[in-house]
Order: structure tokens, then C-alpha cells, then sequence
């Protein structure tokens, strides 16, 4: 979660390329492996680039809650009308 909230405040962030990191991490850059080399590597190239704020802020609202709840009663639905039951809310 660190990720996202460091998103939504407009910081990107340096990430391990696995795990929930390839879905949450919108802004900012991966390294390939968890070694000390390939972390000073992205710090490295971290500091050239160049990150817009706003950017990174708009493309946390994919995770904001309404859209958390909408997508989780969506899938609840779907699930539910394939079993031939009611419909959840958001």
C-alpha cells in the first residue's frame, strides 16, 4: 500500500518488478532483481528522470475506494448472476 499512497501524493516510486508492485506502480521505475546493485542501478537512473505530480496523482484513481467498490461489486455481481442470484450494490 505504501506504493499507491506515495502515488496519490504525487511521488513516484522505485519498485522490485514483482508481485503487486506490476499492477499498483504507475509512476516511478522497477529494478529486476533484489540485489544491492540493481537498486543503486535505479536509484541512478531515478535521479535523470523527470515525473510530473499531477500525472502520477491522476492515475491513482484507478485505486481510489468508490472505484474499489464499484470493481469488487461488479466482479460480485458477475459471480452471483452466474450462480443465478441477486445483485450486490456498490
Amino acid at each position: 500500500i505504501v506504493p499507491l499512497e506515495a502515488q496519490a501524493c504525487g511521488t513516484p516510486v522505485i519498485a522490485l518488478k514483482k508481485g503487486g508492485a506490476l499492477e499498483s506502480v504507475k509512476t516511478g521505475l522497477f529494478f529486476e532483481e533484489q540485489t544491492a546493485e540493481c537498486l543503486r542501478e535505479a536509484v541512478r537512473r531515478f535521479e535523470t528522470m523527470r515525473f510530473d505530480r499531477g500525472e502520477a496523482v491522476r492515475r491513482m484513481a484507478d485505486f481510489d475506494k468508490q472505484r474499489f467498490k464499484e470493481k469488487i461489486a461488479g466482479f460480485v455481481n458477475g459471480v452471483m448472476e452466474k450462480a443465478g442470484h441477486g445483485i450486490a450494490k456498490a
